[in-house]
């Protein structure tokens, strides 16, 4: 835990690492079996996810999701740096 941080922030950070992992064993031991997860917007993997087996399953094609437009990164001819797909954002930590 950071010097300073509220024991909830430091469980949120952790998630999002297991998340970064792929490590469903810790998110499996430390969310609540009704947990409900909501994915905003009109996407494929949109909607309500209910339970630990649900939201585990979205997190999986999340990834997968992640990988595959990771993957599709191009450099066009004279860019400096590659461009992502259309429609993709990705929010650095600040």
């Amino acid at each position: 835990m950071s010097h300073g941080e509220h024991p909830s922030a430091t469980l949120v950070r952790r998630g999002v690492e297991a998340f970064r992992r792929g490590d469903a064993a810790w998110i499996r031991q430390h969310v609540v079996d009704d947990i409900i997860w909501h994915v905003g917007g009109s996407t494929p993997l949109s909607g309500i996810y209910r339970g630990k087996d649900e939201v585990l399953d979205f997190m999986s094609r999340e990834r997968e999701g992640m990988a595959a437009v990771n993957a599709e990164m191009v450099r066009r001819p004279g860019e400096r740096r590659p461009r992502r797909p259309a429609g993709h954002h990705v929010r650095r930590p600040t």
